[in-house]
């Protein structure tokens, strides 16, 4: 891909102007020397992890760059990094594809009075002035997501939905087998069912934005 990626832009003329490089997430920049990172097409966890190993890029005070992202799990997680470490959530978009369901979000640096030793936020919950804490539901599935109230969230919203009963039916059936053999419930079913359940009540309220 690499080799590829030269010869095109030698063909197209535009060898002075792009330089192409390969490396392990952010470790071919240099502070400061990035305008906008794009990290498409991974899980959310990698995500994250290519971000905290780029911290001296993502938080040199002199220039920090504006990041566009799309995590494809784990998006809560990513929500909450990019928080912790100063940026600021300016726009989401829900996308859907051949039955799969993509966000991609842009993230802008702020100031909050972070500790310029590790550039990192004390509060998770600062957002920016004069907004309210982040909600679990935005959290989730994120504020811009809900405030714009697109179809393609609802969408998702409403198959999530179904998905989650239809986990939480097979946990609940699971139970009254254990009941009614009067043997003991597996501490792991009872997390499961508290788990889904949880899920299923941020679900409801998502779906109340609409």
């Amino acid at each position: 891909p690499l080799d590829i990626a030269i010869r095109n832009v030698h063909e197209a003329g535009y060898s002075e102007v792009i330089d192409i490089r390969l490396g392990d997430g952010l470790e071919r920049l240099e502070p400061g020397e990035a305008d906008a990172i794009i990290i498409a097409g991974m899980g959310g966890l990698l995500m994250k992890g290519i971000l905290e190993r780029g911290l001296h890029i993502i938080s040199y005070e002199e220039k920090r760059p504006v990041l566009i992202l799309q995590p494809q799990s784990d998006l809560k997680e990513v929500r909450m990094f990019l928080y912790r470490h100063a940026y600021h959530i300016v726009s989401e978009t829900m996308l859907v594809e051949d039955g799969k369901y993509y966000t991609v979000m842009k993230a802008e640096p702020i100031a909050c009075g972070q500790n310029s030793e590790e550039g990192t936020c004390d509060d998770i919950n600062w957002i920016s002035a004069g907004e309210e804490a982040y909600s679990e539901e935005e959290w989730v599935y994120g504020r811009c997501n809900l405030r714009d109230k697109s179809e393609t969230l609802l969408a998702f919203l409403q198959k999530e939905q179904l998905v989650l009963q239809q986990i939480m039916d097979k946990v609940e059936a699971s139970i009254e087998k254990s009941l009614n053999s009067q043997e003991e419930i597996p501490e792991s079913t009872e997390k499961r069912r508290d788990s889904v359940r949880k899920e299923m009540e941020i679900n409801e309220r998502a779906l109340m934005y609409f």
